[in-house]
């Protein structure tokens, strides 16, 4: 995987598999643009929030307070926030950048966020709403949203519904449920090819969008 092609083809290969884990996806859609990337890049990474973490977990909690000590961590001590002055980076989609610099856009501040609340045991659920990434807990009589963007915020179905429309986007039921990991990652590609495109490299922007057909084929198929 040192070059470029290597790694697309890896990661193209990935995606024929039957079954896909978010975070080896992750991992290999990096590669692309990072052929370096070593193993388990995220892994110690993710590992050591979820054990702080779970150092302030104390049993009984709900989901929701766990949540909130997730959030916590990740956002408070650690500091991860939105990279409003480079959303149009490329970088700002890179898991392993955002992790170096707590900086990224919606989604990939969500990937952390999912990353590590999966290794809690947490149900969370990727949302691809238009316009805002968003982590979801789809238990109960109703969801939980977590906007990753804004620091952690919790927002009912009332909340996103009405930030939509005020941004003049759709909020129609079918945006407020949970994502698969092939429509979570088409949205990582549609980002990365929006920001290569916006620093004039159309080479590796028409290789993303190869694997946005990709992942779409593959949903449809689902």
């Amino acid at each position: 995987l040192r070059t470029v092609e290597a790694a697309a083809q890896a990661f193209a290969a990935y995606l024929r598999e039957k079954e896909l884990d978010l975070e080896e996806a992750c991992l290999l859609l990096e590669r692309v643009s990072r052929p370096s990337l070593p193993p388990r890049a995220y892994a110690a990474e993710l590992d050591r929030m979820a054990v702080r973490t779970g150092e302030l977990i104390a049993e009984p909690l709900d989901v929701r307070a766990k949540c909130r000590l997730l959030c916590r961590v990740i956002f408070g001590e650690e500091g991860y926030r939105g990279a409003q002055e480079s959303f149009s980076a490329p970088a700002s989609s890179l898991l392993s950048k955002v992790m170096s610099t707590r900086r990224g856009i919606p989604i990939s501040l969500c990937l952390v966020f999912l990353l590590v609340g999966r290794r809690l045991g947490l149900p969370l659920q990727p949302v691809g709403l238009p316009g805002r990434f968003m982590v979801g807990i789809f238990r109960g009589r109703e969801p939980l949203y977590i906007d990753c963007y804004e620091g952690g915020a919790f927002r009912t179905r009332a909340d996103v519904q009405l930030m939509l429309l005020d941004n003049h986007l759709p909020a129609d039921e079918a945006f407020l449920g949970p994502v698969s990991v092939a429509q979570t990652l088409a949205r990582c590609c549609r980002n990365l090819v929006s920001q290569y495109e916006a620093q004039g490299d159309d080479r590796s922007s028409r290789l993303y969008l190869g694997f946005v057909r990709t992942l779409e084929q593959l949903d449809e198929r689902a």
